[in-house]
């Protein structure tokens, strides 16, 4: 897999704002076209209609995320098993039953024409996108960071044909989004965290909870937000632990999600900030951006380098 990595701050990027269509387009940008010097993902557009969307990968499980963007501040995101044209689709997740009409993107908090800073990472498997709520950069000093997730997870299951997972919000508002949640108990989920089934391969979406190193980030509910000093006292330099999934019904961790980081620290650095692995992480870069957990402020490490995996 090759990661890619698109800024809203390139020559020929997609305008990014709180408007109808703008995550469609800013998505057939980045995983299906490319755009300026930046090639494209690898994904493919299969259906579109007024308003509407279906992205699918170019590898892994290859289910298929529908999106939802005649609104303005809030798009409407859902995991498809198998689709046969943009109204028709099987092995929805989450459900309706789960969250009635899909998850939500939310693109700004308000509705104009007003750009967003954006970073956009994805290989030929999965993407994170990661959002300014009210400003023009990632980099930024914003109270939430929005976005989502769609993709195969690292799934500690052998063979494992259904481990897609969504990660988005959980109503239209900003206090809603769910990107930078974490709990502090396997028997706990998060809003707007669905896989498409359970580890058993069978039944339909299931929800799904975050957890990382909780002593080492101080059980903070909220992608670093809590832990040590900064820089650590003893290598002078930034601490980060793997992002697990699980599922909280049958309390098994299901794997890692792909270039997501937890610092073990309060808010360190700044975001747009970026630093080197070093150690077991050697080679890999990172790039620091907030994140939100229902309005709570959080700082991610996103893995930029081309070492996912």
């Amino acid at each position: 897999m090759t990661v890619r990595i698109y800024y809203s701050t390139d020559s020929g990027a997609p305008v990014y704002s709180g408007s109808t269509g703008a995550l469609i387009a800013l998505l057939k940008a980045c995983l299906v076209d490319g755009y300026g010097a930046k090639a494209a993902a690898g994904w493919t557009q299969p259906f579109t209609g007024t308003g509407l969307a279906a992205f699918r990968p170019a590898a892994g499980n290859r289910h298929y995320l529908w999106v939802d963007d005649t609104n303005a501040t809030a798009a409407r995101v859902r995991g498809f098993e198998e689709m046969t044209d943009i109204s028709t689709g099987t092995g929805p997740f989450p459900t309706d039953a789960q969250l009635s009409g899909g998850c939500y993107n939310i693109k700004s908090n308000t509705a104009s024409s007003a750009a967003r800073g954006w970073v956009l990472a994805a290989d030929e498997k999965r993407f994170w996108l990661v959002s300014a709520q009210a400003a023009d950069t990632i980099a930024g000093s914003v109270a939430a960071g929005l976005g989502m997730f769609f993709g195969d997870i690292h799934s500690a299951k052998a063979g494992d044909a259904f481990h897609t997972l969504l990660i988005a919000g959980s109503g239209s508002t900003t206090s809603t989004a769910q990107l930078g949640a974490l709990v502090a108990a396997m028997t706990s989920s998060v809003p707007g965290h669905y896989m498409a089934r359970g580890y058993t391969q069978e039944g339909t979406s299931v929800t799904i909870g975050k957890h990382s190193d909780q002593v080492k980030n101080s059980a903070s509910t909220t992608i670093g937000a809590g832990g040590g000093g900064y820089p650590d006292a003893v290598t002078g330099g930034i601490g980060i632990a793997p992002v697990f999934v699980h599922e909280n019904i049958s309390t098994v961790t299901r794997g890692v999600v792909p270039g997501a980081w937890c610092p073990t620290h309060t808010l360190p650095a700044s975001p747009g900030d970026t630093f080197q692995g070093s150690g077991a992480l050697a080679g890999k870069e990172f790039l620091l951006v907030d994140v939100s957990a229902a309005g709570a402020r959080g700082r991610m490490a996103l893995e930029i380098s081309d070492t996912w995996g």
